[in-house]
This record gives C-alpha cells, sequence and structure tokens, in this order.
C-alpha cells in the first residue's frame, strides 16, 4: 500500500521553488523528478489538507498562486484529506459504535481522504460558494480531480476569493483570542490543572458534534445521557483530532511566544494528518511540540522537518 504523506505549506512551496528552478539548478532538478517518481510508481501520495487549500487559496498574486496550484495538482493528483467537520463526527462515531457495540465501520476504509476537493472544506463551504454541485460535476471531479483542484485554486473569482479568506482570518482571530485568554487566565497553574480545564472547555464547544454523532449511530439522547462521568470526561482524549488539538494548544499556551494566525493553521494541519498519515512533514517548532507531547508514538507517525528524508526511502 502506498504511503500517505503530508507535507505543510512550507514544503509546498519549497517544491514549487524547485519546479520552477529545476532548469536552471540540477540539484532542484533532481529532487523534483524523485518526487514525481514517488507518485507515478504509487509508493507514495500526497494529500492536500484544508489549510493546504487555504494558504494557496489565499495567496493575492495570481501567477505565484497558479504555480504553486499546479504543483500541488499534480503531485497530489486531486487527494486531499477530509475537512475537520467530516473528520471528527467520524472519530465520535467510531468511539460511540465501540463503547455501546454498534456495528463498527471497516478498519480499511480510507474514509479519510477524498477526491473531492470541497470536502476538505464542508460544511463550513468558507471556500466553495453555495451553489448547490450537481450529481454529473461531482462524476466529472472523480474523473478529473487533479485538474478540477487546479483550476478552483487558480481560477476562482476575485470576490468569492477575498470573501472566503476574510471568512477564515475572521475565524481565526476567535480562536487566537480564546487561547490567549486561557494562557492569562491560567498562566499560575500546572500542565494537569490545564489539560483538565481545556478538557471540558472543549467538551462544551463540541457538545452538538457529540449529540449529532449520538443520532446518527442510532443512540437515543439517553443512553448517552447515562454513560458514566468517566466516558464523557475521556471523549476528549479518545477523538485523535480533538486530543492532538489539545495537546499542541497546551504546549502554545505555555510558551510566551506571540500567538499568529500560522499556529491554528498548524494545529489544524497536525490534527489532520497525524491519525492517518505515515509522515508528517511540518515546520521545525511544530515538529518538535508534536514530538515533545509524545504524538509520533501515541498515532505511530514519523514527523520530520526535513523534505528530504522522504527522498531517503
Amino acid at each position: 500500500m502506498a504511503k500517505t504523506i503530508a507535507l505543510d505549506q512550507n514544503k509546498w512551496i519549497e517544491i514549487a521553488i524547485a519546479w520552477k528552478t529545476q532548469d536552471k539548478n540540477i540539484h532542484q532538478a533532481v529532487k523534483l523528478k524523485k518526487l514525481v517518481d514517488l507518485v507515478n510508481s504509487g509508493r507514495v501520495k500526497f494529500p492536500l489538507t484544508f489549510s493546504n487549500i487555504y494558504e494557496t487559496f489565499k495567496i493575492g498574486d495570481d501567477n505565484r498562486r497558479r504555480e504553486l496550484a499546479l504543483v500541488q495538482s499534480v503531485l497530489s493528483r486531486g487527494l486531499c484529506f477530509v475537512g475537520r467537520y467530516q473528520q471528527r463526527q467520524r472519530e465520535i462515531e467510531k468511539i460511540l459504535r465501540y463503547n455501546f457495540k454498534v456495528i463498527p465501520y471497516d478498519e480499511n476504509d480510507q474514509w479519510y481522504l477524498t477526491r473531492r476537493f470541497w470536502e476538505a472544506v464542508i460544511p463550513t463551504n468558507r471556500l466553495i460558494g453555495d451553489v448547490p454541485i450537481s450529481e454529473p460535476h461531482v462524476s466529472w471531479v472523480d474523473e478529473n480531480s487533479s485538474y478540477a483542484l487546479f483550476s478552483y485554486l487558480s481560477e476562482t473569482d476575485e470576490v468569492t476569493r477575498q470573501a472566503a479568506v476574510g471568512n477564515f482570518s475572521t475565524e481565526t482571530a476567535a480562536l487566537l483570542g480564546r487561547i490567549q485568554q486561557r494562557r492569562e487566565a491560567q498562566r499560575e497553574l500546572g500542565l494537569s490543572m490545564r489539560r483538565r480545564a481545556l478538557s471540558f472547555s472543549m467538551f462544551l464547544e463540541n457538545q452538538d458534534h457529540f449529540w449529532e454523532a449520538v443520532a446518527s449511530v442510532g443512540l437515543s439522547d439517553r443512553a448517552f445521557r447515562d454513560c458514566p462521568d468517566s466516558f464523557k470526561r475521556d471523549l476528549i482524549r479518545k477523538v485523535p483530532c480533538l486530543f492532538i488539538e489539545r495537546e499542541l494548544a497546551l504546549k502554545l499556551e505555555a510558551e510566551n511566544t506571540e500567538l499568529t494566525e500560522n499556529d491554528v493553521r498548524d494545529i489544524l494541519f497536525m490534527s489532520t494528518t497525524l491519525p492517518y498519515a505515515d509522515v508528517v512533514v511540518a515546520e521545525k517548532p511544530f515538529a518538535q511540540r508534536a514530538r515533545q507531547a509524545g504524538l509520533d508514538q501515541e498515532f505511530s507517525s514519523q514527523i520530520t522537518s526535513d523534505l528530504t528524508d522522504i527522498l531517503k526511502n
């Protein structure tokens, strides 16, 4: 089976530079050829994440955005990780199915990957319009996912593009504000107390999603209400994307560095990819935070900050 390798946006930019300078730089040409050979041989796949799509989408220079979109759509072949909503719901449902002995999902089903780029962001519609997508168009995208992704990233009209970027930036600012408030309010607390406080806060923030999952697997509200408190308290720990978000947020809150939008995107990138990718290539600070939190061992995923690591294997 092909390895799933997740690249953060800076690594995609590095590859785009290799593509652009390959005629003048033999080292870059060799690097690019190795990556293309890995994909063409079926040995690896490079799915994009919401963070990748958003960061490419926000590039204001049409030529730069087009160049990066071309590299991403070709090497990913239009393959994406599903968005946070779908991932979170599936992970919650899996826990409920196991706990209540409901028929489990097929563990071999790679539900977390899709060739429909809009599924990387639904149901928020942050980066796509509200126009319903017809069945013929869905079928066409399934057969032409690489071109469809490239067309979307490079040809969306400017008004739609700026509105989508603005929506996500607003949500990011709100999340950064919450992290900063917790940092200031809990500055004197130990790690254990901060973890408990954050778990409680995240449980409240995700209550609607838990109830939605309860209904989705066919459980009664009462069945979930009657669960032991210990089960509910441990839900954040058991849902992979929420667990990763919690641990990385705790790392950030303990530091004195200024928080930026990039920190939020990096948390989203890691929480999306770590549970399912064989290799995650991230920027050094977040790679170090993730390893310090033991997330590589928790999810049996290699975390590196060096793109050449994947070219050696």
